[in-house]
């Protein structure tokens, strides 16, 4: 499910984009994202190391499950950390 429409300039011709709200966390070899206003929540997991373009999402792939709970606690101690909690 493709969230991301864009609009920026680019050789004369505009194109719109739309990024909804998100927070993640990212590493040399991960890069994970939460779309905390979706319903039901919308999450994205990428290998950096073997998906440098960010095609394959790997939150569904059972191989990845221990990788995604990792990240998705890492995720919540950051933003408690930023929250001051």
């Amino acid at each position: 499910m493709p969230f991301l429409t864009a609009i920026i300039q680019l050789n004369n011709k505009n194109v719109y984009f739309v990024i909804p709200p998100s927070e993640g966390v990212r590493s040399n070899k991960w890069k994970y994202i939460r779309y905390f206003t979706q319903d039901p929540l919308y999450e994205e997991l990428f290998d950096l190391e073997a998906d440098p373009d960010e095609t394959q999402n790997m939150c569904q792939n059972p191989a990845y499950a221990k990788d995604l709970d990792r990240l998705r606690l890492r995720c919540d101690q950051l933003l408690a950390e930023a929250r001051g909690a």
